[in-house]
């Protein structure tokens, strides 16, 4: 394991690089890895396990973005940072001992969003190219308009309610018509 930066839109980003044990120095697959947390909370220790867990599994190398958080930071700010780790993964991938035909974005929860923003700039052409996607339920329907939003609503930790304060804190300035979900 080892802390890393790279050049943000805003500063600095913290990232967190993790090998797979036994690995060596070969030139690894690459997950570039963002946190969930509701884009609220969350970082480079409260997921330390599962990048850990990811990179030994995987026997790949597993990077870690340390993205700005809502409300201080709303949208695009985590998209824009997570956007400039790739880049400069892709960048700085024989320094890294990763092959940069072998990048991949994951995520879960809003990480799994941000990992499917990027997969789209990446088709676009606006981010490099990637190989693979790895969404550990991603935060996909912003607009809450999904069945399982009025079925759930109650005695869970993660309900319409939450996540609606989630989105709030993320994209304040969102319309409020377009969040359908009940709470």
């Amino acid at each position: 394991m080892e802390d890393l930066t790279c050049p943000g839109p805003e500063g600095p980003v913290r990232l967190r690089r993790y090998r797979g044990a036994g690995t060596g120095d070969e030139a690894l697959p690459c997950l570039l890895f963002m946190h969930g947390g509701g884009w609220v909370i969350g970082g480079l220790d409260s997921h330390d396990q599962p990048c850990r867990l990811l990179a030994n599994a995987a026997r790949c190398c597993v990077i870690a973005v340390d993205y700005r958080l809502a409300p201080e930071h709303p949208y695009p700010a985590a998209v824009e940072d997570s956007a400039a780790a790739l880049t400069w993964v892709e960048e700085n991938a024989a320094r890294l001992r990763v092959d940069p035909d072998r990048i991949a974005l994951g995520g879960d929860s809003a990480g799994g969003n941000l990992a499917t923003v990027l997969a789209l700039m990446a088709r676009d052409g606006t981010v490099p190219k990637i190989s693979f996607q790895l969404l550990l339920y991603p935060a996909v329907d912003m607009a809450g308009e999904r069945p399982a939003y009025q079925r759930f609503t109650e005695g869970l930790i993660l309900t319409a309610k939450t996540m609606r304060w989630f989105y709030d804190h993320y994209v304040p300035d969102r319309a409020p018509t377009r969040w359908r979900g009940q709470s």
